[in-house]
């Protein structure tokens, strides 16, 4: 035996239809809360997408002057911290800017001896949807290029070495770019 709901009319063969009272309620409320959860989903996705296309990550430049000391490096008119650094991207637009900071004096092993060292460091914030980084710390000199997976694979540093005598290497990151 069935009840019937007041309003609903009997089915075919006699059979009648119950419906809970409150239930076109909560199916109303059901539905909104899909709704609003398709809608939330929906726009965290736009962002991840827009995100991801425009994301930035630092990169750091390590520009080391094999042969001098920082307080003779200070005094060079090419290589001083506070000095310009100018990044470009692939199509040669400078896609950030800063400046080299305070130096670090260390030494490097070359040939059986060591050899002073004075390495300057700039952290830049850079488009990680470039192909090549070109970066520019001394006005009127070489401007070393690096590639996307150059700089992921070392952990985005960017070495740069002004003066290296031949075999000794780079103490910063495994790119080397002698200007």
């Amino acid at each position: 035996m069935t009840s019937t709901s007041p309003g609903l009319p009997p089915l075919a063969l006699g059979v009648t239809a119950s419906v809970p009272v409150g239930t076109t309620q909560r199916s109303n409320r059901s539905k909104w809360t899909v709704g609003l959860i398709v809608v939330i989903v929906a726009v965290g996705i736009v962002v991840a997408l827009v995100a991801k296309r425009s994301s930035t990550v630092t990169v750091t430049l390590q520009d080391i002057a094999y042969n001098t000391v920082c307080a003779d490096a200070q005094t060079n008119k090419d290589l001083y911290a506070g000095n310009t650094v100018n990044v470009t991207g692939d199509n040669g637009t400078q896609i950030a800017r800063g400046v080299l900071d305070a130096s670090t004096d260390s030494t490097t092993p070359s040939g059986g001896s060591t050899i002073d060292t004075c390495t300057f460091t700039a952290k830049l914030s850079v488009p990680s949807n470039q192909q090549t980084y070109s970066f520019s710390s001394v006005p009127g000199k070489n401007v070393v290029a690096f590639t996307h997976k150059e700089l992921v694979n070392d952990n985005w540093v960017a070495g740069i070495t002004t003066g290296a005598p031949q075999g000794s290497g780079n103490t910063g990151s495994g790119n080397t770019g002698n200007s």
